[in-house]
């Protein structure tokens, strides 16, 4: 009995109606440009018992990679996301959660819990953060996303100046904030400098 198996079969039904396509333990939705990344991923270490599994939620900018290098090729991984969060944080307790199958035995109401917190937390977090303009505004709130504040910010001012949004003077104040030093100030304002942000 593969359990797990079972569980990214009925995942793949369920999210193939949210556009999604399956590789690997991993379901990509492409939309806005963009690409949203709801991901299994299993502990390094396996159990006596069965399959220990998490599951990570990201989101790829295609404008911010291709700014920062050259173009992706194939499939990001979380790892590669610029907004990313484990699913336990998005549940009640509000912190990182792993499940078990079990390799010889019955798991329907493990399996049928996984599948309504997909469709009903990832899902969602996802769609409110697949566009570049839900990244600004998730970052403009202060969300990390899993990002220092550096790559935050420096992210949100690139994004703000492509929008030519009017809350960039603002962001760039916070990017400049961090500057406790001489060699982060140059660094800080060397950035600013190459997305032609001088004056602000």
């Amino acid at each position: 009995m593969d359990n797990f198996k079972t569980l990214m079969e009925k995942i793949a039904v369920m999210l193939k109606a949210y556009n999604y396509t399956k590789k690997g333990s991993a379901f990509y939705l492409d939309k806005s440009g963009n690409q949203g990344l709801i991901e299994f991923q299993k502990s390094k270490s396996k159990p006596a018992d069965g399959i220990s599994f998490t599951i990570n939620l990201g989101v790829f900018s295609t404008e911010l990679w291709n700014r920062g290098g050259d173009p992706i090729k194939g499939r990001p991984d979380a790892s590669m996301c610029h907004w990313s969060k484990r699913i336990g944080f998005l549940l009640p307790q509000k912190k990182d959660h792993w499940w078990l199958l079990p390799d010889n035995a019955p798991a329907d109401a493990t399996i049928a819990e996984i599948e309504q917190i997909v469709s009903s937390i990832a899902v969602p977090a996802i769609e409110s953060h697949i566009s570049d303009a839900d990244l600004a505004e998730a970052w403009l709130s202060g969300e990390g996303g899993g990002l220092t504040e550096y790559t935050r910010l420096s992210h949100l001012t690139t994004l703000l100046k492509l929008m030519d949004h009017p809350r960039l003077p603002e962001a760039v104040a916070q990017f400049k904030s961090l500057a406790k030093s001489k060699a982060m100030e140059n660094t800080i304002n060397g950035f600013l400098k190459d997305l032609k942000i001088e004056n602000i």
